[in-house]
This record gives structure tokens, C-alpha cells and sequence, in this order.
């Protein structure tokens, strides 16, 4: 027997797991938040934006649903909007999730909201590490000695030479 506490996810009270009636939802659930890993603190909080009034739990039916759509864009790294794919990270998804949370918006009814938040923190992610590299390869640039270079490729000319 599992003598572990759990908190219930909708009305709060503790129970030990044995007491448990663990009905089918509840169960999926429980797995789509193992699907989640890491970033199913954030998906938690992110749900609570679905609800119509704060004091208003959400039905597990529609809180699986949800759970499902965000585990498929978290496993795969992409959110489909505006009819395109569009690559995601799961660091970045897990902060838009968080973003939209601390909004604390109430009566969201799908995913284009975080869809939207996430595809524009990847772009500027991907802005900022494109700028980077960028500036590490000038840096880079400015670092080689145009004599040096010149003497390099004449010794790997004569190796490449002498092995003919």
C-alpha cells in the first residue's frame, strides 16, 4: 500500500493516496503531468486562466483536454498558429506559460493566447543567440592575423604536397 499525501487538484484536501477512488481522468492526468516533467508547475498555474471565476475549479474533463493539447506542443516543440508550424522550445513554452499565468487572465478558452506569447519569445530568443553569434564571430575575425593566416595555408599547402 502507497501511504503518500496527495493534495486534490481541484478542492485542495489533503488525503492519503490509499483513500483514493482514482477515477480514469484523474489518472490521465496524473500521467499527462509525468508527460510534462519540469514544466507542469507552469501548465498548473497557466490552467487557472481557464477558469470562469477564480473560486471555480475547472471540470477534470476539460483540464485533461487541456492538458493534452499542451503536452502534444511540449513534447514535439511546436505550437501550429495562423496555419503554420512554428518551433517552440520547451524552456520558452514553460515561460510563456508562466507569462500568461501572471496575467492572471480568467475565461481563456483555447491555447492561441500562449500560442502567440510563446512564438514571439522564441523570435526574440532566437534574435538575441543570432546576435551572439554574430558577435562571436567578428570577434573571432578580428582575432586572426592576416599573416598568420597566409602562413598557415601555405605550410597546409605543402603538407597537402608532400603527401602526393
Amino acid at each position: 500500500m502507497i501511504r503518500g499525501k496527495v493534495v486534490c487538484p481541484w478542492c485542495e484536501r489533503e488525503f492519503f493516496l490509499h483513500e483514493a477512488r482514482c477515477d480514469e481522468d484523474l489518472r490521465q492526468i496524473a500521467e499527462l503531468a509525468g508527460r510534462l516533467g519540469w514544466g507542469f508547475k507552469a501548465a498548473e498555474a497557466y490552467l487557472e486562466c481557464f477558469k470562469r471565476a477564480e473560486h471555480r475549479p475547472l471540470r477534470p474533463k476539460v483540464a485533461l483536454r487541456l492538458l493534452e493539447e499542451l503536452a502534444r506542443m511540449w513534447e514535439s516543440e511546436t505550437v501550429t498558429f495562423g496555419g503554420k508550424e512554428h518551433r517552440v522550445d520547451r524552456q520558452v513554452l514553460k515561460a510563456a506559460m508562466e507569462r500568461v499565468a501572471g496575467y492572471q487572465k480568467r475565461g481563456l478558452q483555447n491555447h492561441n493566447y500562449l500560442k502567440k506569447v510563446a512564438i514571439e519569445m522564441q523570435r526574440q530568443l532566437d534574435a538575441r543567440r543570432e546576435q551572439e553569434l554574430r558577435r562571436r564571430e567578428e570577434a573571432l575575425r578580428q582575432r586572426l592575423d592576416p599573416s598568420q593566416a597566409k602562413r598557415g595555408l601555405k605550410r597546409l599547402k605543402e603538407i597537402i604536397d608532400g603527401a602526393h
